[in-house]
């Protein structure tokens, strides 16, 4: 009977140890896995409204076509336009008429104030280099003469030399010689268009001249012009801005980091979740809806950033302690997402929060799972930045 008992205590003894083998082995397991999980970390970068679909065809208001057609700086659109055009009519007024056209104008006016009250041509020399050392004077001057929006008074014909004015040696451009500054490149790639550089004679024959009484009239030419164009754009941004917003996508760029030990694969849909308590609903409702993944790059071109998204169609693989810049873009535009006003107000309050949720698949317990961003703030800035 002990012999017996020996017996299945011994066998006890050893199934207790393979069990306490299996247990051990397991939670070892278990925890090495746990360990060497991936482990994502996300750093917002911004939220915006960018991104469009160019070959779109949009309809636009009469009152936009016909401001644009009677534009010689703007290009102009038919009634049915393609998105693309109309970003790069809105970035043109973003980027040549908020500041440098105005600043451009002012310039011209103060030169004629100072050409009014000359009494010697180096008052005459003096006032009419602030203008001309802006670049934008260049392309405002090509733009009239190409369109014919006016031409240019030669100097009377008694007039003389008094500064030099000589095409360089290619003929690619001008050189003026002011008395007090360095030389001066004026009206450059005139070699792409004989036309200006027929046109623009008589204006360099009032510098050479500095003859006061065409450089006063040619000035005011080019004043009026400006005065007229940037009339055009205050009166067609905010529609132009409305058509941007209503078929612009909304974006989430962030730096998603692995700081775990494994590979993760971050699949190509999401969703993007807005929250406030503002929304109907006992403790606040959200908006949600679907998203696109896109891979960010940005290049250096000298002083400037240029920035592009690739959008990532079978997924993006993010290996241990690397990082990534990726954006999720809504998959619909703004008006075909349900309660796009609602969203519309929320972005303009700022009062609402913005997250992302994303599938992730990498070793684990659950090799296929969600992980969501920490909610930002919603607020977008003003439609500048869908122009970067």
């Amino acid at each position: 009977m002990f012999a017996s008992l020996r017996a299945v205590t011994g066998q006890t003894q050893v199934f207790a140890a393979l069990l306490i083998a299996f247990v051990s082995g397991t939670i070892g397991v278990a925890l090495e896995i746990y360990r060497r999980r991936s482990r994502p970390w996300f750093v917002l970068e911004r939220v915006s409204r960018t991104g469009w679909d160019e070959n779109e065809q949009v309809s636009l208001d009469v009152e936009i076509v016909n401001a644009l057609n009677g534009s010689v700086m703007l290009e102009h659109l038919r009634y049915q336009g393609g998105l693309g055009r109309i970003v790069r009519i809105y970035t043109e007024i973003q980027t040549k008429f908020h500041g440098r056209s105005q600043k451009l104008l002012e310039r011209i006016e103060a030169s004629i104030l100072e050409l009014n009250n000359s009494t010697d041509d180096i008052q005459i020399e003096d006032a009419i280099n602030a203008p001309l050392l802006l670049r934008h004077f260049d392309s405002v001057v090509e733009r009239g003469l190409l369109s014919g929006a006016f031409s240019f008074l030669p100097p009377a014909v008694t007039s003389v030399d008094k500064m030099a004015v000589a095409l360089t040696p290619n003929g690619s451009s001008y050189v003026i010689g002011f008395t007090h500054s360095r030389q001066l490149p004026f009206m450059e790639h005139l070699l792409d268009s004989p036309i200006v550089l027929s046109r623009l004679s008589p204006l360099i024959a009032s510098i050479r001249t500095l003859d006061r009484t065409s450089l006063v009239s040619n000035l005011n030419l080019v004043a009026a012009l400006l005065r007229r164009e940037i009339a055009i754009t205050e009166v067609i941004e905010r529609d132009l801005e409305d058509v941007l917003k209503k078929y612009g996508h909304w974006s989430v760029d962030f730096y998603i980091l692995n700081y775990g030990e494994s590979a993760m694969f971050i699949e190509p849909k999401g969703e993007l979740r807005v929250q406030s308590s503002g929304l109907s609903g006992v403790f606040g409702g959200a908006i949600s809806f679907e998203a696109d993944v896109y891979l960010i790059t940005i290049k250096l071109d000298g002083a400037k950033s240029i920035r592009s998204r690739t959008p990532v169609v079978d997924g993006l693989l993010v290996n241990a302690g690397e990082s990534a810049l990726i954006s999720f873009r809504s998959t619909r535009s703004h008006e075909g997402i349900a309660k796009a006003d609602e969203l519309q107000h929320l972005a303009e309050n700022g009062k609402s929060r913005i997250s992302v949720k994303l599938r992730i698949v990498s070793n684990g317990f659950r090799s296929r799972k969600s992980a969501s961003t920490k909610r930002f703030n919603f607020q977008v800035q003003p439609m500048q930045e869908a122009v970067d």
